[in-house]
């Protein structure tokens, strides 16, 4: 639906209740040169040091279980999880019944997917793309906790733990258990090796995270350390979304089974050729969470910037824990949507001059990479992107010339950035192009579960339960 911006405050947004929150989990993706070392790494990996085989497995009649935790109301659109909408139009996308036909897969989240986060989509697209190609993939996601969540520790402890015993429960029915990583997985990381189902931990970041996001628990550390690594070190295979990742995990867990797969984009409903946001001035666009390595206060010093056009606005679209550094800003160029549905970012983002991903540094816990799902949604929907300098999407960009790179932390080169984009469109729109391009080509959701398929394939504990799965 397209949103004009007459009505919407510069110091405001929604009501938290009405719609999705910004994304705030970034890490993630590489080039096609990067992707191609995945593959090769994915012909084989070493086995487990004293890990029991176990005999095939099917439960008897093929039961598939009730969906975990937070399953949606039937007929629910739900963005991320269960009963996604195809945009008008859109060609129903085949189911593959191949080899992985009927396989099961428990998908453990604990950090909460809440619609609109990236932790959502990145779980739902997985999800949802391992379907297409004939798993069976069950959800145990909590429904406490995230970077804007309000919940005590306790509570979100306690849900976690609620989460693991209904998966302990059902975990003969499976044949993998999918994780994204995370401190507190460690009871169902255990568990599953006693029973012998192989484990995958799906890396978005270091331990740090942890503590960049949440000062108060930074007594914490060497705790999240160690349960990290005891989850690593047993894992039957680790998945980084960014090669530095991949790098550090090696390293960290002690083992050569890691693999690259990176973030991606859906490029059915993120694509340059939908419709556009009626906007009454030129905008950059910021979608996100606002979380302290967002680059939130170079965004808004930036609107203060004697390079930055008169003409232009800088939309934001997310909440998070930097929410009142939004609020206190008196900039009239500053608009705020707050949350907004999934569906309606494409429609934004297509309305924009560019969109920003200034990753920043904190703690050193963007070092090894970082490639934001909005990078890849922003390029799929033809939109040049400002990156700030970090590995991974800098290198994208230059490489693929599908916008510029700025220092980190820079108000004032991002300011001149964004009026060079204003100020030659035709430049700005060759870069959205190759940006599209690269996407459509690289980065789709549907690409990254292939290269998932290959990976369960090839764990010799998958090889031996699934032998006569098929």
């Amino acid at each position: 639906m397209p949103l004009g911006l007459g009505a919407v405050h510069a110091a405001g947004g929604p009501p938290a209740s009405e719609c999705a929150d910004g994304r705030t989990e970034e890490q993630g993706d590489s080039d096609g040169r990067l992707l191609s070392q995945a593959a090769e790494r994915a012909g084989g990996l070493p086995p487990l040091p004293g890990r029991r085989q176990r005999a095939p497995h099917l439960d008897a009649g093929g039961e598939r279980g009730v969906v975990a935790t937070n399953a949606p109301l039937p007929g629910r659109r739900y963005a991320g999880l269960h009963h996604r909408e195809r945009p008008r139009g859109a060609p129903r996308p085949a189911i593959h019944r191949g080899v992985s036909a009927g396989r099961r897969i428990a998908y453990l989240s604990l950090e909460t997917p809440k619609p609109g986060q990236a932790s959502d989509t990145h779980v739902g697209e997985i999800a949802g793309e391992l379907r297409r190609l004939g798993y069976a993939v069950e959800l145990f996601a909590t429904r406490r906790g995230g970077a804007s969540g309000s919940s005590s520790y306790a509570a979100r402890l306690a849900d976690y733990a609620r989460v693991q015993i209904a998966l302990a429960r059902r975990l003969p029915r499976f044949d993998v258990v999918y994780v994204r990583s995370h401190f507190a997985a460690l009871p169902t990381a255990m568990m599953a090796s006693l029973r012998g189902v192989p484990v995958v931990h799906e890396v978005n970041g270091k331990p740090n995270d942890v503590e960049v996001t949440y000062p108060a628990l930074r007594r914490f550390a060497p705790l999240f350390r160690r349960l990290y690594r005891l989850q690593y070190r047993r894992a039957a295979a680790l998945v980084a979304v960014t090669e530095g990742l991949m790098d550090w995990a090696r390293t960290f867990a002690g083992h050569d089974r890691v693999l690259l797969v990176t973030n991606g984009a859906n490029t059915d409903l993120f694509r340059p050729d939908g419709p556009a946001a009626s906007m009454e001035r030129h905008v950059v666009v910021f979608v996100g969470g606002l979380v302290a390595w967002h680059g939130i206060d170079t965004m808004l010093a930036a609107l203060g910037e004697d390079d930055w056009p008169d003409e232009v606005d800088l939309l934001v679209v997310g909440d998070g824990v930097e929410r009142d550094k939004i609020e206190r800003c008196a900039s009239t160029k500053l608009r705020w949507l707050g949350r907004r549905p999934y569906d309606e970012i494409p429609s934004l983002l297509r309305a924009a001059t560019a969109a920003l991903c200034v990753i920043e540094n904190p703690g050193g816990r963007s070092s090894s990479g970082v490639a934001p799902l909005k990078l890849f949604e922003a390029m799929a929907c033809g939109v040049p992107v400002i990156v700030s300098d970090l590995p991974f999407q800098a290198d994208i960009v230059r490489a693929r010339e599908t916008g510029l790179v700025v220092p980190p932390g820079d108000p004032k080169a991002l300011a001149r950035a964004v009026a060079s984009l204003v100020g030659r469109p035709e430049e700005a729109a060759r870069l959205g192009r190759n940006g599209a391009d690269y996407v459509a080509r690289k980065a789709s959701w549907r690409m990254r579960a292939e290269q998932l398929d290959a990976l369960f394939e090839g764990l010799p504990q998958a090889r031996g339960r699934w032998s006569g799965s098929s």
